[in-house]
């Protein structure tokens, strides 16, 4: 950010947007959270397998409220940011 302040840019306030996360089932979401970089993933890999294993069905079944009869939508929250010159 800094360096957008001082290529002479100003910073416009972030703004929030909420659009739904589509996919097919829960399991395709949970897949996406084991291939990406995530905190998630981060905090399991200090654990046993077994303490792993269950922590993942546990992740699931609570994920498992937001399956709908057209698939898995679940909440999902990003901050836009800007800048101007």
């Amino acid at each position: 950010m800094r360096c957008l302040m001082q290529r002479g840019f100003t910073m416009l306030p972030p703004r929030r947007w909420t659009p739904p996360f589509h996919l097919p089932a829960v399991r395709d979401y949970l897949d996406f959270v084991r291939a990406s970089a995530s905190p998630i993933q981060q905090i399991l890999d200090s654990l046993s397998q077994q303490a792993t294993d269950a922590a993942w069905a546990a992740i699931k079944e609570r994920l498992d409220v937001f399956t709908t009869p057209d698939g898995w939508v679940g909440p999902n929250e990003l901050l836009l940011t800007t800048a101007r010159r």
